[in-house]
């Protein structure tokens, strides 16, 4: 009965006036006794907490569930000082968790309702203003950002009044000018700055703020500044002064003199080098080339810059090789490649590209760069040298069989009995002289195949029976190092169609290589298999292996790798460079696995079908 009196007394005015302004306001109305019970509450509560009206009223505000206890504890010391007739603030804050358990942030202003000078309850108003407080703490989040950023940046960022006054200044001036921000702020440049430099800073600012906007360069005491200046004009268009974002950069100018004087001492050196010398982009398109590279080929640069790939100086028969070194150097192999070029006038010649590249950090191609060297006279100063090399070895060759024969003619008693003595010193004649032929043939052979006088006949042969006639004439060195020589021959191995010359050279070089280098009491594999379309070979043994460093240089003319040479003074270092190239030239192919002091295996491929045939006015001498 005391709810509805006092209620009948709150709404009062005519009837159904407030009730109607009580129900349609946004914010939520309470009406509570003095003691704090509500007494009415409108619909909007609903929205905000989750709750309704219903189960509001008749509770008295310490038994709300949405209201959480240090909220609570704020109403209730709200009350008290109502009561007691104290001074209070206009609102205050409380927080909850609506019943969907989204948190709750609301203000509240209440009005104490006075009969004959007491307090009979109060009316609270309460609007949520969670969205109004994140927004803040966003605006607030942001002006931390900012003011974070624009001290972490190591430029210069100010604003200054239209008197040129500092307002703003971020700490980079600290650094700089050895002055805290908070001794900058309301004073000018001429406070801190010496006077050359204020002077020419205000120049600048006089110039931003009466231009609008200025980006440029500036020395100021010795260094270089990037600045660039805005004109701040308010919303009434009232000018308030200039910001400016200043980035020091002494020190990439530094740099780019020294690039520029780096640039130019290296197109100096390209252009007095007498090589050839080119610059292309990632296509392959010119750049730049040296005069050395127009006189190499007769090409202008007019004719050569912005051109290719194919480059005039490409012979069509050439392109394909090209193409595949071209290819190389894009995988990365930076090694030299030896490729042939075409003159102006059509005229062919020998050359040896250097390429090489520049790349961005993440591994994109911005440039090529190829060094292009002449060898026609190194070619015909080589083709001059195995002339004479085949030259002197024929001459070499018909008084080395006379002495051959002979020498086998007197070991086998033809011109009389001998002395052991005698035939002592005549198998010595016999086995340095037979080391001289074997000499003599290699270098045959070299020359042959340099000089392109080199044929090649397929014709059907047993791979195995070649493999055991090798094998037989090493048989005194296998048995005197006693090594252990293991056959692996597949069952039905096919008749090939090959140089059988080719064929026992390999056989011969790799047996004998792997009998010569591995220790005594040591092993030797032969495997010989089919595979889909060629005939495999397999060589392995338990040697002395090849340094890793040197693998690369093994197929190489003369070379004998240095653990060997210590080991095994004797060798031309001939004999894998002629396998390899009558291989390659024939259509097969060699390759080597090897680890020093561990072994190596050699492989080889033969075509099945038939070894490519190539016209030629000598064969390999065996």
């Amino acid at each position: 009965m005391l709810g509805k009196k006092m209620r009948k007394n709150i709404m009062g005015g005519p009837k159904g006036t407030c009730k109607m302004l009580f129900k349609g306001i946004k914010d939520i109305i309470v009406i509570l006794d003095k003691e704090g019970r509500i007494i009415d509450i409108n619909s909007a509560v609903k929205k905000l907490t989750g709750f309704s009206p219903k189960e509001i009223k008749g509770h008295h505000f310490k038994e709300l569930k949405f209201v959480n206890p240090e909220s609570k504890g704020r109403i209730a010391r709200y009350f008290k000082k109502r009561l007691k007739g104290l001074k209070t603030l206009p609102y205050y804050e409380i927080e909850g968790v609506a019943k969907n358990g989204r948190r709750i942030i609301a203000e509240v202003s209440a009005t104490p309702f006075l009969r004959k000078g007491k307090i009979i309850g109060s009316l609270a108003i309460i609007r949520d203003v969670a969205k109004h407080k994140r927004v803040e703490e966003e605006i607030k989040n942001y002006q931390r950002r900012t003011e974070s950023l624009i001290n972490s940046s190591s430029d210069l960022i100010f604003l200054k009044d239209k008197n040129f006054r500092y307002l703003i200044a971020n700490k980079a001036h600290e650094k700089l000018f050895n002055i805290k921000v908070e001794d900058i702020i309301g004073k000018t440049d001429f406070d801190f700055m010496p006077k050359e430099a204020a002077e020419g800073c205000r120049k600048s600012d006089a110039e931003a703020l009466k231009s609008g906007f200025i980006s440029r360069e500036e020395w100021v005491g010795g260094k270089c500044f990037h600045a660039i200046k805005q004109k701040v004009v308010g919303a009434k268009g009232k000018i308030i002064g200039i910001t400016a974002v200043i980035r020091d950069i002494t020190e990439r100018k530094q740099i780019e003199e020294r690039l520029k004087k780096s640039k130019e001492f290296a197109e100096s050196l390209i252009a007095s080098t007498k090589d050839g010398f080119s610059i292309l982009d990632s296509r392959g398109v010119h750049i730049n080339i040296n005069e050395a590279l127009c006189k190499m080929t007769g090409f202008s640069r007019e004719e050569l810059i912005g051109v290719g790939p194919p480059h005039p100086y490409w012979p069509p028969e050439e392109y394909e090789n090209i193409q595949k070194a071209f290819k190389k150097t894009l995988r990365g192999e930076f090694k030299d490649f030896e490729l042939i070029f075409m003159r102006k006038n059509g005229e062919r010649f020998p050359v040896i590209v250097s390429p090489s590249w520049l790349r961005k950090e993440k591994g994109e191609v911005i440039s090529y760069f190829a060094t292009v060297k002449d060898i026609t006279e190194r070619k015909r100063i080589d083709r001059a040298k195995t002339e004479f090399v085949s030259l002197a070895s024929h001459q070499l060759r018909t008084p080395l069989t006379n002495i051959n024969w002979y020498s086998e003619m007197l070991l086998l008693g033809k011109a009389g009995e001998l002395s052991n003595q005698q035939i002592k010193y005549l198998k010595e004649i016999y086995t340095a002289n037979q080391q001289l032929i074997k000499l003599v043939n290699l270098l045959l052979n070299v020359s042959r195949i340099e000089l392109g006088t080199l044929g090649i006949k397929p014709e059907p042969i047993d791979i195995i029976e070649i493999a055991n006639i090798v094998l037989k004439e090493l048989l005194p060195q296998i048995k005197n190092k006693k090594l252990k020589v293991e056959k692996n021959y597949s069952k039905k191995l096919p008749i090939i169609n090959a140089d059988p010359n080719i064929v026992h050279i390999v056989f011969e070089n790799l047996l004998s290589n792997a009998v010569k280098y591995t220790p005594k009491r040591g092993r030797v594999k032969l495997l010989i298999k089919k595979q889909k379309s060629d005939v495999l070979i397999r060589v392995s043994d338990t040697g002395y292996g090849i340094p890793k460093d040197q693998q690369s240089r093994i197929f190489t003319k003369f070379f004998r790798a240095d653990n060997i040479v210590e080991k095994e003074p004797n060798g031309t270092g001939l004999g894998l460079y002629i396998a390899k190239s009558v291989l390659e030239q024939s259509g097969g192919k060699i390759w080597f696995e090897s680890e020093e002091n561990k072994g190596t295996t050699f492989y080889v491929a033969i075509p099945i079908e038939e070894m490519k045939k190539k016209k030629g006015t000598k064969k390999l001498s065996i």
